[in-house]
């Protein structure tokens, strides 16, 4: 006969805006042959209102220019085609007509013709991203835009609508907490156990599941890399597996008696000094396996979505990620290091790619033997425990070098998960 539980729970906390989550666990279960018990059940969780930095100071990406009606973030989407299409700072220099005009720069910027080689406002602004400040795009926005850092022309910003028309005069960036985490989790459970009968116990569990959000570190992950929000004019756009998302989760633990001394199948009529000594002996393990975890994969260090948390990649052709060696026979997720190919910075005005390539998968098991000698005297006994972690050796690797700033080793592993390691214990208990 199955039998069903349910439970649903609404939590809050008590900040003015609080955050929120509805909770749902439902499973079914059964007692099958062997003293064995089947439970198939499904979570999920969806919260609201999460604690995430972002930088209210984000220069005004959207900004239309009022003649053209043509927004920066638009403008940039331009410029980065032309330099997605080969066009080079060097090219422009020898021929400026390669940049097309752009209204918006020749409206917002028209200071820029001649600034940097006789040339029109947009190439000479093509030039000031990709040749004066490597593809950042708010770098260069800074420079025209502010005029206590003009590299341009000292003392006076180029922003035809007057300074500080993109950024806020009072600083370039200021990041604070707001309730804009929105987080989903769902999974299906399938456990199986084994009551302790005839020396015997065990249990089987595995999940599938998927989690979601737009920001996978809590309020105690404060700072650039910890719950951040990459575009604070649209907060869902980072929306995406979290980076503790596994996919495929198989958990598995047993306790087996050896099958030695007196009353068992082998020695069975061993006299009290032998049993003493072959009798009683314990096997015990923990296994785990899971598929890779995701990951971002770091850009060019430009600054294209705020001024506070520098560029995240995006991915512009598939990948394939594994544990496999590259061509300089280095292990690595990727054949070859070429995959940074397959990579480029965020787009001007918007986020890098969350989840952008999976990590190497985890194994690992425990074992532990341990016995119980018991002295002569009532109540006194000696506990013997042998442990050894990660005890095939299993080489789980980790940490790959995934930022475009580091072509020459992308996808490496630079490390592993700890190797074996073995503790023996003898304990007096009396």
């Amino acid at each position: 006969m199955w039998r069903a539980k349910c439970l649903i729970s609404v939590r809050r906390s008590s900040n003015l805006k609080p955050p929120y989550s509805y909770v749902l666990n439902a499973s079914i279960e059964r007692e099958i042959p062997g003293s064995m018990t089947l439970e198939i059940g499904y979570t999920g969780r969806l919260s609201h209102r999460l604690l995430l930095e972002g930088d209210v100071f984000t220069p005004l990406e959207y900004f239309k220019d009022p003649k053209s009606g043509i927004t920066w973030e638009q403008n940039n989407a331009q410029v980065r085609a032309l330099f997605d299409s080969g066009l080079t700072p060097s090219a422009v220099k020898n021929n400026p007509r390669l940049v097309p005009a752009l209204p918006f720069v020749e409206n917002m910027f028209p200071g820029l013709r001649d600034v940097g080689f006789p040339g029109s406002a947009s190439a000479n602004y093509f030039q000031c991203v990709y040749g004066d400040y490597n593809g950042s795009y708010l770098d260069c926005l800074h420079a025209l835009d502010r005029n206590q850092t003009d590299s341009y022309i000292p003392g006076k910003c180029l922003t035809i609508t007057g300074c500080y028309t993109f950024f806020n005069i009072q600083g370039s960036s200021m990041p604070m907490w707001v309730n804009a985490g929105q987080a989903a989790f769902h999974g299906m459970t399938v456990s199986l156990r084994r009551a302790f009968r005839n020396g015997v116990t065990f249990d089987f569990n595995y999940t599938w599941s998927h989690s979601i959000d737009n920001g996978s570190s809590s309020e105690s992950g404060a700072g650039k890399q910890g719950a951040a929000i990459q575009n604070i004019f649209n907060v869902k756009e980072f929306r995406g597996s979290s980076d503790f998302d596994i996919r495929h989760n198989i958990s598995a633990n047993y306790l087996f008696e050896l099958p030695f001394g007196k009353n068992k199948p082998l020695f069975r009529n061993a006299s009290s000094w032998l049993d003493g000594i072959i009798g009683g002996w314990q096997l015990s393990s923990v296994m785990r396996y899971r598929t890779g975890l995701p990951s971002t994969v770091a850009g060019n260090l430009a600054y294209n979505a705020n001024y506070w948390l520098s560029s995240l990649a995006i991915r512009t052709a598939p990948v394939k990620t594994g544990v496999t060696f590259d061509q300089n026979g280095n292990p690595s997720i990727f054949g070859n290091t070429n995959a940074t190919d397959a990579f480029a910075d965020e787009l001007p005005g918007h986020s890098g790619m969350k989840a952008a390539v999976r990590l190497a998968p985890y194994f690992n098991t425990d074992l532990t033997l341990q016995k119980t000698f018991r002295l002569p005297k009532e109540g006194q006994r000696i506990r013997f425990r042998a442990e050894a972690f990660n005890a095939f050796n299993t080489v789980n690797f980790t940490n790959p070098s995934l930022a475009l700033t580091a072509p020459l080793t992308f996808g490496e592993f630079q490390q592993t998960t700890p190797p074996r390691e073995m503790q023996f214990a003898l304990r007096y208990e009396f």
